[in-house]
């Protein structure tokens, strides 16, 4: 037979043992709405989640700094053929 000590001892594992499984419960829940946020939600094929909002970011990014490079390129063209016509307008005024 089992104290009342025992008894008692069992009845607060239990309420313990309850109390980990609602705090579980609740810690699934909050990674499973992380995740949803992250990976987008499986129900709504449209949504990306973050990581796909990421990944078309880092594109555009990519897709910019393209575009950038290109300006530039033209930029240092257009200062060179400047600067030779400027030069070539210095040669005419000494040649005078």
């Amino acid at each position: 037979m089992m104290s009342n000590q025992e008894k008692n001892r069992l009845d607060f594992m239990a309420e313990e043992l309850d109390t980990l499984r609602k705090e579980l419960s609740e810690v699934k829940a909050l990674i499973k709405d992380m995740h949803n946020l992250l990976a987008g939600n499986p129900i709504d094929k449209e949504s990306s989640g973050l990581i796909g909002d990421f990944k078309i970011v880092e594109k555009e990014m990519y897709a910019i700094k393209y575009e950038l490079k290109r300006y530039k390129s033209y930029f240092y063209a257009l200062v060179t053929l400047v600067g030779f016509g400027a030069l070539k307008i210095i040669i005419d005024f000494l040649k005078q």
